[in-house]
């Protein structure tokens, strides 16, 4: 499973909401290095999904539609990518005709379910935690004086 570039900018997006409120898109984009046309295209997905709120004018921009702690990269992904799939017999079982034969598909639900799950439980506010915590602090070069 490979994630799509769109889904890592609405996760950073979405993390970038979580550290500084509020927004306009192109802010966020900058701040992100996402191209502000695509940041407008996944700002779109993911107010369709209820992640974030959009609001327009010259006070506009986008913001978390929920606290940080409330919104799970499950729905950030999923607003971009759909639902998640480790293969096609897990985005359609029914279309499996090898379920009951097949020695790999109990692995293939057991690695969905764990990534599943893992996104489910991430949200923006830890992963904004994180960040901070694993951010070193600039130190002014201090040079020796002899």
């Amino acid at each position: 499973m490979r994630l799509t570039r769109e889904a890592d900018y609405a996760v950073r997006l979405v993390v970038d909401l979580a550290e500084n409120g509020s927004s306009s898109t192109v802010t966020v984009a900058g701040r992100q290095s996402i191209p502000a046309a695509v940041a407008r295209r996944v700002v779109r997905r993911l107010s369709v999904a209820g992640v974030v709120r959009t609001t327009v004018g010259a006070a506009g921009g986008v913001r978390l539609a929920r606290p940080a702690d409330e919104v799970n990269l499950r729905e950030v992904v999923e607003a971009i990518e759909g639902p998640i799939a480790l293969n096609a017999c897990q985005a359609v079982p029914s279309e499996c005709d090898r379920k009951s034969t097949c020695t790999a598909h109990l692995v293939w639900d057991e690695i969905q379910a764990t990534i599943v799950e893992k996104l489910e439980h991430t949200t923006a506010a830890d992963v904004a935690e994180r960040k901070r915590a694993s951010a070193v602090p600039c130190q002014p070069d201090r040079k020796q004086r002899s």
